[in-house]
């Protein structure tokens, strides 16, 4: 008869055990519910998070990811190339008039690290066609303009130069040849030169690129270029002197 009792309270034991057991679960999950921490020994209770706070802490990481996703579209928003980079990528419009009363304008169509650039000449005396592909402050172009009766054309290659925080300079060499229709004669050229830019800050900055040109036959040209220009987002105006002394202005819109 010990026997059977002891063995009926083993098992009203076991029955017990097994009931605590399935209840964990469901006082885990009750808001009452602590969890008990251990520091040096010392045991401390710290309550659990409450239905309310579990949601505003899920509001906040939504809205704090919606703020993540606004501050990118701001930024996007605020990214400008810079306009007065020769081996910068980017689709344009602008105009240019100078002292002598001539106007003239221009497109630029970019796609990838390729552009396309299309500017009237001389007052519109002929048209200039450049192609240029660059990456990272370098790469090659091609360029071709003339009218009826005089034609050129050219490749060449481009690079940048760091010379100081707020100094650089872009050496560019070229081959290629005139056609002279009236002389029925082609000429074959190369041209060195380099464009200088120096940022003065605040969207200000200065340009000097003169560029050197022989050919066969004793053939020369030199063509000089200095400015000071302003850059306002994607709107830049520059205001420049020719190697004849001519004055010019020319403002140009970039899109991104």
């Amino acid at each position: 008869m010990k026997t059977l009792s002891h063995t009926a309270a083993i098992q009203k034991r076991i029955q017990k055990q097994i009931q605590q057991l399935l209840l964990l679960p469901i006082l885990i999950s009750s808001p009452l519910f602590a969890a008990e921490n251990t520091y040096g020994g010392v045991q401390e209770s710290i309550p659990s998070q409450q239905p309310e706070q579990a949601l505003l802490s899920a509001n906040e990481a939504v809205n704090d990811n919606d703020y993540d996703k606004d501050t990118d579209t701001d930024k996007d928003k605020d990214k400008t190339v810079d306009m007065s980079d020769p081996t910068a990528v980017y689709s344009s419009i602008g105009v240019k008039a100078d002292t002598s009363g001539k106007l003239d304008a221009s497109a630029g169509f970019a796609w990838g690290n390729n552009q396309l650039l299309i500017e009237s000449k001389g007052g519109g005396d002929s048209l200039s066609m450049t192609y240029a592909n660059m990456n990272k402050g370098a790469g090659f172009y091609a360029e071709a303009s003339g009218n009826a009766e005089r034609r050129s054309t050219s490749i060449g290659y481009v690079t940048t130069l760091p010379l100081a925080e707020n100094l650089k300079i872009y050496p560019v060499i070229m081959a290629g040849y005139i056609n002279d229709e009236l002389m029925d004669e082609v000429t074959g050229i190369v041209t060195a030169g380099f464009y200088t830019r120096y940022n003065l800050g605040s969207g200000f900055h200065l340009g000097l690129d003169p560029f050197f040109t022989y050919g066969q036959n004793g053939y020369q040209a030199n063509t000089f270029d200095a400015f000071i220009g302003f850059q306002h987002k994607t709107h830049r105006i520059r205001l420049g002197v020719n190697e004849e002394k001519e004055l010019t202005l020319q403002y140009n819109i970039a899109f991104m």
